[in-house]
């Protein structure tokens, strides 16, 4: 090759070089780009992380995290069958990766296919059973396909820290043994014995109720509730309510109730919407509207939050301003943890 050849296959490296710095896309590492992506994801704006994810794929075809992030945006966007096959070809890729693994069958189960879906997470269960991701799976996909669980039981301890309305602190504690039975694939009936103890007073309430999956996305129940010899607890209740999926993770939710006290009747209302992030953690705020039987009305508020710790085990933390019809208007911060 003469020296002339040489200089010109060095200049145009070279300026092919200096074009590709020089682009912006180029300059930016890929860290950046996917903090760029990131930012995206979290604003909802899935048509900029889809824009981004685009472009990276299209420069590293063999990134399975490129891959995976592309596809579950393409799923965020409801756009199902580019999800598919971006995260089919990602699997293709990193058959061991069971990252890539889940994001295909939650992406299975969003757009129907839950046999599918089912099909991957044993496939999931088998190569990496203590997956953390793996229950909340398995119990979307339950609910979706109207399953129940089987028949089990349920024990949860918890303790209240409360300011009555003459200014007065107490702590109320709770201990409820539960178990439920299914009846079918869409309803089950349970119960529950529930210990309630206020200052060295003991109320116990024992109750049954019926839940009914009407849908994937919407459930009603309907429950009866008695406390012998009741101190401070209603001697009987009377409730129903439901839910709604609105948006994936998004519920709207309705409780309502008549309990009569031997000395006061109230019917309760409480509108609610609760949440659900990454499968473990939940959060329920709840308006709480009273009527007493003089058809006097008073109003509180509720927030619950729940977290999933492992295998059966959830963490549950919560406060409240309660129209209590023993206590009066209570303000409470509560905490407890339930097994199964």
């Amino acid at each position: 090759m003469s020296a002339v050849a040489i200089v010109l296959r060095a200049s145009s490296a070279a300026a092919a070089a200096a074009l590709l710095l020089a682009s912006p896309a180029a300059a930016q590492s890929l860290a950046d780009r996917l903090a760029e992506v990131a930012v995206a994801r979290d604003a909802k704006d899935h048509v900029r992380a889809i824009e981004l994810l685009e472009a990276l794929a299209a420069e590293r075809p063999q990134d399975t995290t490129v891959l995976r992030l592309l596809g579950t945006s393409y799923a965020f966007a409801k756009r199902y069958t580019d999800a598919i096959g971006v995260l089919k070809r990602a699997r293709e890729l990193a058959p061991n990766d069971q990252d890539v693994a889940l994001a295909l069958a939650r992406t299975y189960l969003w757009s129907g296919r839950t046999g599918e879906s089912r099909e991957l997470s044993r496939a999931i269960a088998a190569a990496e059973p203590d997956n953390p991701e793996l229950a909340a799976l398995r119990q979307a996909i339950a609910d979706a396909s109207g399953e129940r669980r089987a028949t089990g039981i349920g024990l949860a301890a918890g303790a209240a820290r409360v300011k009555l309305a003459d200014g007065r602190k107490q702590w109320w504690r709770e201990f409820t043994l539960a178990g439920d039975l299914p009846l079918g694939p869409t309803t089950v009936v349970a119960g529950e014995a529930e210990l309630a103890q206020r200052e060295r007073v003991d109320d116990v309430r024992l109750g049954v109720r019926v839940d009914h999956r009407l849908s994937p996305g919407a459930t009603v129940w309907f429950g009866v509730a008695t406390t012998p010899n009741a101190d401070f607890s209603a001697r009987w209740t009377v409730s129903g309510g439901g839910e709604g999926m609105v948006a994936q993770g998004l519920w709207l939710t309705l409780d309502a109730r008549h309990a009569d006290y031997g000395r006061a009747e109230v019917t309760v209302a409480e509108p609610g919407v609760r949440a659900e992030f990454s499968g473990r953690y939940t959060i329920h705020l709840k308006a709480i509207q009273l009527w007493d039987e003089l058809n006097d009305h008073r109003s509180g508020w509720s927030l619950r939050g729940e977290a999933t710790l492992g295998a059966g085990v959830r963490a549950i933390a919560g406060a409240a301003t309660y129209p209590d019809t023993e206590a009066g208007i209570t303000r409470r911060v509560k905490g407890g943890i339930w097994w199964s």
